[in-house]
C-alpha cells in the first residue's frame, strides 16, 4: 500500500500549500509558500548559492535581514520579488 501511495506523491504536492505565518517553521528552499511552488524544484542546488540563502533557512530568517540584490537570472529576480512583496 506504502508504495501506492508514494507512486501519487507528485500528484499530491499539487493540492498542498504551507501557511506561512511568520516564517519561522516554513522552509524557504523545501516548502510550497511561493507563486512559484517549491523554490528547490524552480532553481535547483546552484540557486541556493546564487541567492545566498542556506538550504536549512526558514522564511523568517532568509527575510530577516536581508535586503533586495539584482542578479543576472530573471527566475531569481522573480524569487527576490516575491521575498519582499
Amino acid at each position: 500500500m506504502w508504495k501506492k501511495l508514494l507512486k501519487y506523491r507528485n500528484i499530491a504536492k499539487d493540492f498542498s500549500k504551507v501557511d506561512i505565518r511568520n516564517g519561522e517553521r516554513s522552509s524557504f528552499w523545501y516548502d510550497d509558500w511561493s507563486t512559484m511552488g517549491r523554490l528547490i524544484d524552480v532553481v535547483g542546488e546552484r540557486g541556493q548559492i546564487d541567492m545566498g540563502i542556506s538550504k536549512h533557512k526558514t522564511l523568517a530568517e532568509a527575510w530577516d535581514g536581508r535586503s533586495s540584490r539584482t542578479h543576472r537570472a530573471a527566475i531569481l529576480n522573480n524569487i527576490e520579488q516575491e521575498l519582499y512583496w
